[in-house]
């Protein structure tokens, strides 16, 4: 199944808005996106909205996360300069997911990145070019990913819609049956079931955050929570992989290991304003170092 990807913009601290277009493309599906960036000049935050090739919508916002010190001292003599400027972008799709992007600055208004959907798909991207460059960048990408496969991805809306079931993977945190799951698993169903053991044990939802993709969920009874490491001596692209059970209506019900990557550690700040230690390129399950 395709999705799609976006990605955010710089800051400077000059007044007005300024709009220019993003391009990128996936490493490794047949799927690209363009879209428009909305970029604040007074406090580096950006609305952006994209569609991909395959007629996915994203929208979400970006900010800045990082500035260097020569951007701190031109902007005390009200000289716009970018260069070096880091951020990370967060958009939700029409198809039921969520893309997280991470870029670097240029200039104010250029700039490139990558990103992960939440099936681990990597996507590349560029901004702040003009608009005939931007559509002219669009088709050399669609031309060279077309002979590549269809992004990899499972939506639960679509499969609750097409066969009446979705499943997702989650992880005990509590000896009282409390477990975490990614909000976009549990979004929109009416009956909740956990399988333990092969058994089926009826789920309520305790809490959920659509803007950071989590949710937790308890059961009647007894569990055995998951160790968790606070993550001392994690660093920023760390190879790590999942284990989980990843659409079990084609690949059963056996755990699945899959590699990912942290993009990030003790940097992010997520746009609700929260703050999250870790992001990885899969969606939460459990991580092994």
């Amino acid at each position: 199944m395709k999705k799609a990807i976006i990605a955010g913009l710089c800051a400077v601290f000059v007044t007005g808005c300024a709009s220019y277009p993003v391009v990128g493309r996936f490493t490794d599906a047949n799927e690209v996106f363009l879209g428009t960036v909305d970029h604040n000049l007074m406090n580096g935050t950006s609305s952006i909205q994209a569609k991909t090739k395959s007629g996915v919508t994203c929208t979400g916002m970006s900010r800045v996360t990082y500035i260097p010190a020569a951007s701190r001292l031109a902007t005390a003599f009200a000289i716009p300069y970018c260069k070096g400027q880091r951020g990370n972008a967060r958009l939700r799709c029409t198809n039921g997911r969520i893309v997280g992007a991470e870029w670097e600055a240029e200039t104010c208004t250029t700039g490139a990145g990558y990103g992960f959907d939440t099936d681990g798909n990597k996507f590349e991207f560029a901004f702040g070019m003009s608009e005939a460059e931007a559509q002219a960048r669009f088709q050399q990408a669609s031309t060279e990913v077309s002979t590549k496969p269809a992004a990899e991805g499972y939506g639960p809306k679509e499969a609750r819609q097409k066969v009446g079931f979705s499943a997702g993977t989650g992880f005990f945190v509590s000896a009282k049956g409390h477990l975490v799951t990614n909000h976009h698993v549990i979004e929109g169903a009416r009956d909740l079931r956990v399988i333990r053991d092969g058994k089926e044990i009826p789920a309520q939802i305790v809490a959920s955050d659509s803007a950071n993709d989590v949710a937790v969920l308890k059961i009647d009874g007894v569990s055995h929570p998951l160790p968790i490491d606070i993550g001392s001596g994690v660093r920023r692209a760390d190879e790590v992989f999942t284990l989980g059970y990843p659409m079990i209506d084609v690949q059963g019900q056996r755990k699945r290991r899959r590699l990912a990557e942290l993009m990030r550690w003790r940097e992010l700040m997520t746009m609700s304003g929260f703050f999250r230690s870790t992001y990885l390129s899969n969606p939460v399950i459990p991580v092994v170092r």
